[in-house]
């Protein structure tokens, strides 16, 4: 039992750092670490140098284990998320609350997502056993609209700012959008930096930020939110802007986490009804408006938005929020910048990783399982890289000197 707990171990270690083991591979290690330890195994495993299913199933039940089909997990996202690059943020954070004295109501959330002209159908009701299942949608290949969105931690929401892939953006484009929505346009449909500061002036609008009475954006780091034109109508307005770590928005960002998860459920919903109540039109960069506008102030209510602040630790503030287990997505790529640097022991971080309550830990095993199937590790890099650009910064702050 001492070693089935150790290999239990290994599995729910392997699936932390987002390195599954299928049912083929699992029953593959247990032949191998039952052969290690010399214990007395069937003849079907012998031959088939393999463990059986039944077993499989038996740990299964006994080390609360299922089979799942894991989500698509992009590899910037899972290494970007380290405790450097958080606890960098949770820093700017703090200085930027505690030199300014923001409230809740001064803390703002800005974030993109993409609003296309065909929709993912919801499910419908079929004939059991029918093999296709048609639902009709605009086209094959989508045009795309964005949708900028700003929330702050009160609940409150400004309304939406869309650009559009033109050339000229001309008001009809807003047909039915909600009131006081704005709109721009780039060749592309997406955020440029020249557009960037017509969203901040969108926010003076509806917010009224003053240098007396500053409010906060906490927002992606990317270079369409860099321009000098930008920076400079926030500094005069009283706006402080604080960016997110690269690839960390999935975890950091209250509009990733809850508001945008629920909007494309809604907003696909309401591209099913328009294609209800308009046959054999398609749906075009000239209805996205008012699609928005339908589905947006379905999400936009206190309890959802403050989860989402409350969840990411950005208010109330809390930069204990996540737990050793949130960082171990990081855990293949975090290694030394240097080859000179030494690696702590792979085996001993197993161990102390998963010593918490409900993963019994065993260390007196003669052979563990990871000394016959190693963890993947990225090796150490072989020289300095610019990652400045990862980091959260404050844009509006005084300028870091390179050191």
């Amino acid at each position: 039992m001492e070693q089935e707990i150790l290999l239990a171990n290994y599995i729910k270690h392997a699936y932390l750092i987002h390195f599954r083991l299928s049912t083929k591979a699992s029953r593959r290690l247990a032949f191998e670490f039952a052969n290690a330890h010399n214990v007395a195994i069937s003849d079907g495993w012998k031959s088939n140098k393999i463990a059986g299913k039944d077993w499989l199933y038996s740990l299964m039940t006994r080390h609360t284990l299922s089979l799942r089909t894991p989500e698509q997990t992009n590899l910037s996202r899972a290494t970007s998320f380290n405790k450097h690059n958080v606890n960098l943020f949770f820093n700017n954070l703090k200085e930027v609350k505690e030199k300014f004295g923001f409230s809740p109501q001064d803390v703002n959330n800005l974030d993109e997502t993409a609003c296309t002209t065909v929709h993912k159908p919801s499910k419908v009701l079929a004939k059991r056993g029918q093999k296709i299942v048609g639902q009709i949608t605009s086209a094959e290949r989508g045009t795309l609209v964005t949708f900028v969105a700003i929330i702050s931690a009160t609940g409150k929401a400004i309304p939406p700012f869309l650009i559009f892939p033109c050339v000229h953006f001309k008001e009809h484009m807003l047909h039915n959008a909600l009131i006081g929505s704005k709109g721009a346009a780039s060749p592309s449909g997406w955020m440029v930096s020249d557009l960037f500061s017509s969203v901040l002036k969108h926010f003076v609008e509806h917010e009224r930020p003053t240098v007396a009475n500053p409010k906060l954006i906490i927002m992606d780091n990317n270079e369409s939110h860099l321009s000098i034109e930008a920076l400079d109508l926030a500094k005069e307005n009283g706006i402080i802007l604080l960016t997110l770590p690269l690839h960390c928005s999935h975890k950091l960002q209250p509009l990733d986490v809850t508001v945008f998860r629920s909007f494309r459920k809604f907003y696909n919903a309401a591209c099913d009804t328009w294609m209800i109540n308009n046959p054999g039109k398609p749906i075009t960069i000239y209805t996205i408006a008012g699609l928005v506008g339908d589905a947006f102030p379905k999400i936009i209510y206190l309890l959802n938005i403050s989860n989402g602040f409350k969840e990411t630790g950005i208010e109330p503030f809390n930069s204990g929020i996540f737990t050793e287990e949130d960082f171990l997505s990081a855990f293949v790529t975090d290694r030394p910048a240097s080859p000179h640097q030494p690696i702590a022991s792979t085996s001993r971080n197993l161990n102390a990783e998963l010593s918490s309550p409900g993963l019994p830990l065993v260390v007196d095993a003669v052979v563990s399982p990871e000394e016959i199937r190693p963890h993947p590790k990225a090796p150490p890099r072989k020289g300095a890289r610019n990652i400045k650009k990862k980091r959260s910064a404050i844009l509006t702050g005084t300028p870091t000197k390179k050191l």
